[in-house]
């Protein structure tokens, strides 16, 4: 409420008074219009909490839990993290490797000075090798950055429903925030999972080069050995070859049998029978009503352990990473109804009512999977060749003495 007061002054006549009195009604009036539009609408706020799963019935169980799969909970506050991903250019493995280059010159160093018949007869030379070690660990962090990311839209999406289900009588779209409506919201979220399978396949893509790498290495330092010590090293190769192959039965990736297990095991509901519905909710960490590429490759985490407990060492930790991105990307073709990169509650529990959720086929890991397609030694020359060719014009001795690199793609320095 707004009050004011006019002490008219001897020389004041009656008629200026009223003028004086509207004017002050005028500026009040504004004042206060000023203020309650610039006062940004009330945050939601979300209720509920899980406490430790096996200390409560599954009954209790609530949208909100708070147990960690290590997996980061927290939305990603801006979209620029992950942007600099949105190169649109013909050769994704030529861009990210470069891109990646850019920043490592002792290493872009080391390949562009790699002779061009080198490569014809030896496709394991040791700066190859370390460059697909970096390049998996950089996939490994973007697909972290981007699910982030991804979050962080569908959290976004969750606030505008809220607003049109409860609008306000003022909203204020302010130039610069990260306020979006729903349809951009939505075409954000389609762009960000798209990046996300795209980063996905060529993490992939490098797993390949790094299988076929370390083959070729090992093969390149038994030509070296003695007739002895190559029989060793054979005898070697093969009971390595059946350590991977003896392991305990692995679970078909998202069957009745698997999820239950998991349910007992990690959730600690050993004495309760299997509730989907719970089940999603517990491990939907973050509480946003879906299961991301985190929270789905942790249901698989005791899965592919499995591979690690008979005979240590059989699978390293690339090949384990690789084995429960296979279990992710199966369960989600079967069980994503819309391809939006993220399991509802509905396509998941949809998923536990068909007959196939009952039955446990089994699971092949990838080296077990007589269809599962390796890569060529000759793909393999020509990834090498095409890096190899794009180091050497793009970053030569002056530029790496005096700190100043040129990236090859737009012919700029960076």
């Amino acid at each position: 409420h707004f009050r004011y007061v006019v002490i008219p002054g001897p020389e004041i006549s009656s008629k200026s008074s009223e003028i004086m009195k509207l004017l002050t009604i005028a500026v009040c009036v504004t004042v206060g219009l000023v203020i309650l539009c610039d006062a940004a609408p009330p945050r939601p706020q979300k209720t509920g909490k899980v406490e430790e799963s096996n200390k409560k019935d599954v009954n209790t169980i609530e949208v909100g839990s708070d147990k960690s799969l290590h997996a980061d909970t927290q939305p990603a506050q801006h979209q620029e993290k992950i942007d600099h991903h949105n190169d649109q250019m013909g050769d994704a493995d030529y861009d990210e490797t470069l891109e990646f280059l850019r920043d490592q010159p002792e290493l872009a160093k080391r390949i562009s000075g790699i002779d061009e018949d080198v490569i014809g007869r030896d496709l394991a030379d040791p700066a190859f090798h370390d460059l697909n070690e970096k390049m998996l660990d950089r996939f490994n962090d973007e697909e972290y950055e981007q699910v982030r990311h991804q979050r962080d839209l569908e959290h976004q999406m969750q606030e505008a429903r809220e607003r049109e289900e409860h609008p306000g009588p003022f909203r204020l779209h302010h130039e610069g925030d990260d306020s979006f409506d729903m349809k951009e919201l939505n075409e954000k979220l389609q762009e960000a999972s798209k990046k996300l399978r795209d980063t996905d396949d060529e993490r992939h893509k490098e797993f390949l080069r790094y299988e076929l790498e370390k083959d070729l290495i090992r093969k390149k330092e038994m030509e070296k050995m003695s007739d002895t010590e190559k029989k060793a090293a054979e005898q070697k190769q093969a009971q390595h070859e059946q350590d991977m192959k003896d392991h305990p039965k692995l679970h078909h990736p998202g069957s009745k049998e698997q999820l239950e297990e998991v349910w007992q095991d990690e959730d600690g509901f050993q004495n309760q029978e299997f509730n989907p519905n719970a089940f999603f909710k517990l491990h939907d960490t973050n509480n946003d009503g879906f299961l991301d590429n985190i929270e789905l490759e942790a249901i698989f985490r005791k899965e592919v352990s499995k591979l690690v407990g008979t005979h240590k060492g059989a699978y390293d930790e690339r090949e384990l990473r690789e084995e429960m991105a296979r279990m992710r990307k199966h369960v989600a073709n079967e069980i994503d109804l819309d391809k939006d990169g993220l399991v509802s509650l509905d396509e998941f529990l949809k998923s536990t009512n068909k007959p196939e959720f009952q039955k446990d086929e089994g699971w092949e890991t990838f080296n077990e999977d007589k269809t599962f397609q390796k890569m060529t030694p000759e793909e393999l020359e020509r990834y090498e060749r095409k890096i190899r060719e794009a180091a050497r014009k793009g970053f030569n001795k002056n530029q790496f003495q005096d700190g100043t690199v040129t990236d090859p793609r737009k012919n700029q320095r960076v």
